[in-house]
């Protein structure tokens, strides 16, 4: 007669098939609480969104075509003498911007606009060091997890790009007839540092849930909440680029009602310019437009992703989806207020900033939505 088994007792009569599963299924989870790595990837965290906030500021203060080379070692020194500042400023005056829109502008100015972009790049420069040392101090400690070599490699390619993505952005601006940056390459830049955030994020999350919880939690996951949370995660980001476009060309300014536009739903001049490449990119009323139809678009996926998450027996996840949905309603208003105010840098500021807390915390909601924490049900 066959001895009779349990389930749990089969798996751990299996520990070398359950050691292949955790490699190949689930990579993502480790075996440790892994403090070291988590407080590591929580300071590149901040120090990211920080860097979005100053991003921002020198966007809004038309300080990103200050500095018109890019010279990632030497660049790190600010000008101290007045010869060195003349120097600079020099440089500037032979950039389309200083002769189209600053030709009377001082020394002194001058200097205000050229702290941002500089502090701007050294915020930069700052994290890629915080990732080299903190990588290089986990690799010969041996302190890093078993399967996440390559994903934390993999933060610091992507801060490598997001530099030449930026320089990629500011040379755009330097063109003849260019007094900004291109608004599509603003927003290449502005998506990789709300990508490279979130993927942040999701990293400190896994290494805090080891592979054993991860497989237990997925049992309580809600497959079709879930594929909300995912639906909800696209179209924020494509709100993010759409906001991106407004930023890039002051859009933000073009039409100061709502919910209107200069009385009417739909702009007439929507599409004026030549060509669709100049109306979607260039022209204020499309992007104005776009970027307020994307965000009803996104208010009722919020409020659907939450009706649904009512059905959810679990607590937590509830808590979270009521706080993802109190976030999404006052960044809607911030928006709302930006625009009847012409878009003063004082609010821009704090919508920017807010749309990166509503971005992460829709990654941490998606994240408790596919795994569920343990804990009473309601």
């Amino acid at each position: 007669m066959t001895k009779r088994k349990f389930v749990f007792e089969e798996v751990d009569n299996r520990p070398a098939e359950i050691r292949k599963l955790s490699e190949t299924i689930a990579p993502t989870y480790s075996q440790l609480p892994n403090n070291h790595a988590v407080t590591w990837l929580s300071l590149l965290l901040v120090m990211i969104v920080f860097m979005v906030v100053v991003g921002g500021m020198t966007r809004l203060t038309d300080s990103g075509l200050s500095i018109v080379e890019w010279k990632p070692i030497s660049g790190m020194l600010l000008p101290l003498t007045s010869e060195q500042w003349q120097l600079e400023f020099t440089k500037y005056k032979g950039i389309p911007e200083f002769l189209l829109v600053n030709s009377d502008m001082t020394i002194e100015e001058f200097k205000y606009i050229y702290f941002w972009e500089w502090g701007h790049r050294q915020l930069g420069r700052a994290i890629g060091l915080a990732w080299f040392l903190g990588f290089a101090w986990l690799g010969l400690k041996r302190r890093i997890p078993k399967g996440w070599k390559l994903k934390f490699f993999s933060i610091g390619i992507l801060i490598g790009l997001q530099g030449l993505i930026g320089w990629w952005m500011v040379y755009s601006g330097l063109l003849p007839g260019m007094t900004d940056v291109a608004s599509y390459r603003l927003a290449v830049h502005l998506g990789m540092a709300f990508c490279l955030a979130g993927l942040v994020l999701w990293f400190i999350l896994s290494l805090r849930l080891n592979f054993e919880a991860a497989m237990i939690s997925r049992r309580n996951r809600d497959d079709k909440l879930y594929f909300w949370m995912k639906i909800y995660l696209i179209a924020l980001f494509i709100q993010i680029i759409l906001g991106a476009l407004v930023a890039g060309i002051d859009a933000g300014t073009a039409y100061t009602d709502w919910p209107w536009m200069a009385g009417h739903f739909f702009p007439s001049d929507y599409w004026n310019f030549d060509g669709a490449f100049a109306n979607v990119f260039e022209n204020p009323a499309n992007v104005q437009f776009n970027h307020r139809i994307s965000a009803y678009a996104l208010s009722v996926i919020g409020v659907l992703a939450f009706i649904y998450s009512r059905k959810s027996p679990i607590r937590f996840l509830k808590k979270c989806h009521t706080a993802l949905l109190f976030l999404l309603s006052a960044q809607v208003l911030i928006g709302i207020v930006t625009v009847i105010h012409g878009a003063p840098y004082q609010i821009a500021i704090i919508h920017q900033l807010m749309a990166m807390i509503l971005w992460l915390s829709v990654i941490w909601t998606c994240f408790e939505t596919a795994f569920p924490r343990r804990q009473a049900l309601t």
